[in-house]
């Protein structure tokens, strides 16, 4: 089975938080912050991903996130993953960033969308980064200040927000600071008010409905098709490219481009390796998509078998994302 126990379905809003490890500081410089809302932006156009609420904190980051064609799992992986390296390089330093993996809870839109919007954009005054909303009202590392139109982020999708306050923006804009407002002001803040970490939010009537989609033997059956779909093998091969990318740190321009350094060269051969031998995917597919011939990448996947048995720790996370046999 596919080794993913999140309720984690493309095309479905989810809120997200991820924390930093024992209390330490996810952002030290707003150059920080700025790196990791590009990234934000970069992997929500990538993917379609929609995002309608989001904050961050010094030792936190939330998310309201509709998933585009990619799943959620891609999508923070990527996030994530790639911010913690770059934070590492920048701050000279090693080891974890984030505490452990996301949390994350698959939502009923018509129950918990706006209450939700609030809770996100709440977190810096809840956590005591900011004293008030007047001060988050400029506050430039959450989406709150779009929303009221005073900012323009265009990767996030205020007007949907809006919408599902008032057909009218003005008013839309205005019944939105006032529940902020007043949230604040009486301290009942969403949290207090729900479990959020529970995997799906909603009335029993829709983690009814959910339920019967991830019930084992219709989740079995729907794996069994997938494992045969060659779009889906390509889907989990394009995973592994960019976590073997990643984590031998190559770009992947120039993991496509000519490059032959020594690097390069057994980067590209690991990726060969899995997605000939462990995916069963062409070589000629496989070289149409790194962009060489197809016995070059049949050698290259001979090559990449030698050199992925001295990196035990990277091939444990690349077989994460394989299926069971």
């Amino acid at each position: 089975m596919l080794k993913n126990n999140r309720m984690d379905m493309t095309g479905s809003i989810h809120h997200v938080a991820a924390r930093a490890l024992e209390k330490n500081s996810i952002f030290l410089t707003d150059q920080d912050r700025s790196n990791f809302t590009s990234r934000i932006e970069d992997i929500t156009s990538s993917t379609r991903a929609s995002i309608y609420a989001w904050s961050l904190s010094h030792d936190q980051i939330h998310l309201l996130v509709k998933t585009g064609f990619k799943s959620l799992s891609f999508f923070m992986k990527s996030l994530l993953s790639g911010y913690a390296v770059s934070f590492n390089r920048e701050h000279d330093r090693s080891g974890q960033v984030f505490q452990g993996r996301y949390s994350s809870s698959l939502i009923e839109e018509k129950t918990f969308f706006l209450p939700l919007i609030n809770f996100v954009h709440l977190v810096p005054v809840q956590s005591g980064e900011l004293e008030s909303v007047d001060e988050l009202d400029n506050y430039p590392w959450s989406g709150h200040p779009a929303i009221l139109g005073t900012s323009e982020i265009p990767w996030q999708d205020s007007s949907y927000v809006l919408q599902k306050i008032d057909k009218d923006t003005d008013t839309a804009r205005k019944s939105y600071r006032e529940s902020i407002e007043s949230e604040f002001s009486s301290r009942k803040f969403i949290k207090n008010q729900l479990d959020l970490n529970t995997s799906i939010l909603g009335s029993e009537a829709f983690k009814k409905e959910i339920d019967k989609q991830f019930k084992p033997e219709m989740k079995r059956k729907r794996e069994e098709e997938l494992r045969k779909s060659k779009a889906f093998k390509l889907m989990i091969f394009d995973d592994i490219i960019t976590e073997t990318a990643l984590a031998n740190g190559i770009s992947l321009k120039i993991l496509f481009g000519r490059g032959r350094q020594k690097p390069v060269s057994d980067t590209r051969s690991i990726i060969c390796h899995y997605g000939v031998y462990r995916l069963g995917i062409t070589c000629q597919d496989v070289g149409n998509i790194l962009g060489v011939s197809a016995p070059a990448a049949c050698i290259a996947a001979r090559r990449g078998e030698k050199i992925i048995k001295t990196s035990t720790s990277l091939a444990s996370k690349l077989d994460s994302f394989l299926i069971d046999e």
